[in-house]
């Protein structure tokens, strides 16, 4: 089973969340450090994948769909798991934390 079916991308879902937190594209590409366009049209192909629209639009702000609040609690999720899994990671790496064995 692939980690992220449909070909979701981890950079889009960060992009969703951004999106989501700020409330509108520009202030959640400066950011993120995109374009604007570039935002939007990974969040485009987000919901193309998910087959949902996840933002209602207007000419100034953004909100959350009925989809769009649940699939922010799912990605959250995910991405909060992935950090500490990388933050694990880079404190093995350290030497921070771990087991020592001594035989």
């Amino acid at each position: 089973m692939p980690v992220f079916p449909k070909n979701v991308s981890l950079r889009q879902m960060r992009a969703f969340q951004e999106v989501a937190r700020c409330g509108a594209f520009a202030p959640a590409a400066r950011h993120l450090c995109l374009t604007q366009s570039a935002l939007s049209e990974s969040i485009r192909q987000l919901e193309e994948a998910v087959g949902l629209r996840l933002f209602d639009r207007t000419t100034r702000t953004v909100g959350l769909t009925a989809a769009g609040t649940t699939f922010l609690q799912d990605v959250s999720l995910a991405l909060e798991a992935l950090d500490q899994g990388l933050q694990r990671m880079a404190d093995l790496s350290a030497l921070r934390g771990g087991e020592v064995r001594i035989a």
